[in-house]
This record gives C-alpha cells, structure tokens and sequence, in this order.
C-alpha cells in the first residue's frame, strides 16, 4: 500500500478452497478431508483486518452475552477459555492465509 494509506476489512471471509490453495499442510486428499466435499463452504473469517504499508492487524470480537450474569465461576472460566481458543484457532487460519498471499 501507498504511505498513508489504510484498508480495513470487516467481516472478512474466505472459503475451504481459497484456504487450501495456501496451506501447505492440507491434504489433498478429497476423500478423507470433510471441507474438500465443499470447498465453497466458508472455512473461516476475520472480524476485522486492517492493512497498513507493511503491516496487518487483525482484530477477533467475541459477543458472549449467555455467561454475563453466570453464578458458577468455573463454568464462566470455562465459556471464557473456550472462547479464547476459538478466536486463537481463528487468528492461526487467518495468519497463515496473509502470509501465503504475501510470498
């Protein structure tokens, strides 16, 4: 991107196949890979993506309205964590899809 300029990117989506194009670790193998059966089935997504000359920032946002008013503290812990895991899972694609594009 020229200097100064900024693109940000909302509900950024890709699908199965765009992902496999990048993976080097995919297997190929349309029989045993359950996304290969569709690969216009979207594989993944980004809330927000924002580019900048020579950087990217992604940005998770997770809504967990159902544990605001939770009592036990180790099921909120619990929805808390798995929650986490799932926006990590979902950065981890979304990296390796930016980096296959920038080669």
């Amino acid at each position: 991107l020229p200097d100064g300029k900024i693109v940000v990117l909302h509900n950024f989506e890709f699908t199965h196949h765009q992902y496999c194009l990048c993976d080097q670790s995919h297997l190929r193998d349309r029989k045993t890979c359950k996304g290969c059966k569709n690969p216009s089935n979207k594989e993944g997504e980004c809330d927000f993506l924002i580019l900048y000359s020579g950087s990217i920032v992604i940005i998770e946002v997770k809504n967990m309205p159902h544990i605001y008013n939770a009592v036990d503290k180790e099921k909120h812990f619990r929805a808390l964590s798995g929650t986490f895991r799932k926006s990590v899972e979902q950065r981890k694609k979304i990296e390796s899809l930016i980096q296959c594009i920038d080669k």
